[in-house]
């Protein structure tokens, strides 16, 4: 008798739970879009400051700062890729159709022209550093 109580209810719970989850996992994440763009990295300047990136987008290259404080709370994210023949690449995460995250793919030893360590950053570098209040990446000339 309790083995049979015991399989009816199992039975009963293995029927209805997916449905418990399912119902409750949709619900939070219904109105959360991700989207992502990804785009070659032209140049990595290591500096005192974070890191500046330029990149080619909307038909020129552009610049990007990633001060230390970004790497620090994930809002930027180095992945060390095991290929070192990976080119640089930059991956622009949008939740919402709003900014939210870069990572960066780069080689685990970062060699040749693309990367530069600016021991001495020239001042206007310097100010646009410290010009950075949020997490920033152009694409286009749109505003």
């Amino acid at each position: 008798m309790k083995l049979g109580k015991f399989l009816l209810i199992t039975l009963v719970l293995s029927l209805f739970y997916p449905f418990i989850l399912s119902s409750q996992a949709t619900d939070d994440y219904d109105d959360i879009k991700i989207t992502t763009t990804n785009v070659m990295i032209y140049k990595l300047y290591k500096t005192r400051l974070g890191l500046a990136v330029e990149y080619y987008a909307g038909g020129k290259i552009r610049r990007a700062y990633f001060p230390h404080r970004f790497f620090m709370n994930k809002t930027v994210v180095t992945i060390l890729e095991g290929d070192y023949q990976i080119t640089p690449q930059m991956n622009i995460v949008y939740k919402n159709q709003e900014l939210f995250k870069v990572k960066l793919y780069i080689p685990p030893i970062p060699d040749g022209y693309i990367y530069q360590i600016l021991e001495n950053m020239p001042q206007d570098m310097v100010d646009d550093f410290n010009a950075v209040t949020k997490l920033e990446v152009e694409l286009s000339d749109e505003k």
